[in-house]
């Protein structure tokens, strides 16, 4: 009764487990805009260690900046001297 116990508390947890481990129905592929693969892990670490996130987003800021002076000086040409 023991033995038959514990092998019941030991497969009952890897049964249930297992329950869901069937081939799920098959679906239609949803057709649309496939959006970019996202990066994994080790890229993102990398990215990190390296510098290249901070570099990416320097650039970015900087072509806001020159977006903004540009639209800046456009207003001020409307304007006049």
């Amino acid at each position: 009764m023991k033995i038959t116990l514990k092998i019941d508390l030991f497969m009952a947890p890897i049964l249930i487990a297992l329950a869901g481990c069937g081939k799920a129905p098959a679906s239609k592929p949803v057709s649309g805009p496939s959006s970019p693969p996202e990066k994994g892990t080790f890229q993102t670490a990398v990215d990190g260690f390296t510098g290249k996130t901070a570099v990416d987003a320097g650039q970015r800021a900087r072509d806001q900046v020159k977006a903004a002076s540009a639209t800046r000086n456009k207003n001020m040409e409307e304007i006049g001297p």
